[in-house]
């Protein structure tokens, strides 16, 4: 109860707390791409310190507990069934290391941009599987809410 209530508080004066300290609008730039025939533009939002930082911190936070969920289930199953069905990376280290772990032999290595994979995704397809995602792991956790700050998020069931 204490905890619902801290987080009833917080929220009662998050509003505040982004309008006292975040008060700036996100500005967008963009750099040119030399290397590239004809000349392209990278496009970047500098959002670091606007309206919306401190939700997306808290978003952030609550998406990683989402994630971690997702990681031991994963390797819940991969010891029972010896399928990998986690194959998120965080960078190329990350594919190097899944390489060497599972001691693959490759004769050529390739890479490709995907520069246009997540534009070209359908909102309610990705709203529909994020949706999915997070239902089922509330339900596998048999909780039924997430308290969360800036550092942490945890499951929690909310007991009458």
């Amino acid at each position: 109860m204490i905890l619902l209530l801290h987080t009833l508080y917080k929220l009662r004066n998050l509003e505040s707390v982004l309008s006292r300290k975040k008060d700036k609008v996100p500005t967008m730039y963009w750099l040119p791409k030399m290397h590239k025939t004809p000349y392209k533009a990278r496009f970047i939002a500098n959002s670091s310190s606007c309206t919306t930082t401190k939700l997306s911190v808290l978003l952030t936070s609550c998406l990683t507990a989402i994630k971690e969920h997702v990681i031991r289930y994963c390797e819940k199953v991969f010891e029972t069934t010896g399928k990998n069905l986690f194959w998120s990376i965080k960078n190329s280290s990350d594919v190097l290391k899944k390489l060497k772990s599972n001691n693959f032999q490759a004769f050529c290595l390739s890479t490709y941009d995907f520069s246009t994979l997540y534009t070209s995704l359908p909102h309610n397809l990705i709203r529909d599987k994020l949706t999915s995602l997070i239902e089922k792991t509330f339900a596998r956790e048999n909780k039924t809410f997430i308290a969360c700050n800036e550092h942490r998020a945890l499951f929690y069931r909310w007991l009458l």
